[in-house]
């Protein structure tokens, strides 16, 4: 388990004996994936937030399965209610720098898909399994560590943006570099209206061999304001990046790099 930024990462390997699997009625194939996860940090607990689960493409000799899952630590329970009454919550300002962390990770469910011989309703619900139980670790983690992991680098960057009837202001806050991704938020106001369907204004990041990094996003705002939160992979030996502004219309197929607005941040990635 580890601490990154404001998620947390999971390593798993889930595996079940040949008994098991045929009292299941699991797919001879089928993986047994993790279910819903809930966090707690202290006496917060966070759940139903942005999660992602990244299964490894070959199983085990042993025919284990291994994941990556991670939550995004947005949505916390700060009375132990057992509901969310805070969203958009931002963990590391509320670290203290000389406390002990107790953190748990826990699942309460495991899910696999039914072998189809023995789904006979066609509905497709009833062609999945869920495993109830109580699956949970724990560990202490002090604040300082988990705040000294993560470096904020300021940008405040407003790029011009006038490309074929594309205008506005792109907007680029900061970046936020972990030991193991590199996050980026920023924003673009339209000054034209609202913004057409398939027209996209953001930002590539690319390493000093101008290697582009992987990425995926999530976004938001208005008719006439984007707001993204990307997030990329950091890769060891990264220790500059250039940051790329782009704009691209799907509907009209096309896309260009605004090469003359792209600015470089050396990083500290140990």
């Amino acid at each position: 388990m580890m601490l990154d930024d404001g998620q947390v990462l999971l390593g798993l390997t889930i595996s079940a004996d040949e008994f098991r699997r045929t009292a299941l009625g699991l797919n001879r194939d089928a993986p047994i994936r993790p279910g819903e996860l809930r966090v707690k940090i202290g006496n917060m607990s966070f759940f139903d937030s942005a999660s992602s689960i990244r299964e490894e493409p070959i199983k085990n000799k042993d025919g284990s399965w291994n994941y990556l899952y991670a939550l995004k630590l947005t949505q916390a329970d700060t009375n132990g209610d057992g509901k969310i009454d805070v969203e958009g919550y931002n963990v590391l300002d509320h670290i203290d720098p000389n406390k002990n962390y107790q953190i748990s990770a826990q699942f309460t469910s495991l899910e696999f898909e039914k072998n189809p011989a023995q789904t006979k309703s066609g509905n497709y619900r009833d062609s999945y399994g869920e495993i109830k139980g109580n699956w949970t670790v724990h560990t202490s983690v002090n604040g300082s560590k988990i705040i000294a992991d993560t470096k904020v680098y300021p940008l405040n960057k407003e790029v011009p943006i006038n490309e074929k009837g594309i205008k506005g202001v792109l907007s680029i806050k900061e970046v936020r570099v972990s030991p193991v991704s590199i996050k980026l938020h920023y924003t673009f106001t339209s000054s034209t209206g609202s913004i057409r369907n398939g027209t996209n204004v953001g930002v590539k990041i690319k390493d000093q061999n101008g290697r582009d990094l992987s990425e995926s996003g999530s976004g938001g705002g208005t008719d006439k304001v984007l707001e993204m939160d990307e997030e990329y992979r950091n890769d060891k030996g990264v220790v500059m990046l250039r940051f790329v502004p782009y704009v691209s219309d799907h509907e009209k197929d096309w896309s260009k790099d605004l090469t003359s607005d792209a600015f470089n941040l050396k990083v500290n990635n140990k």
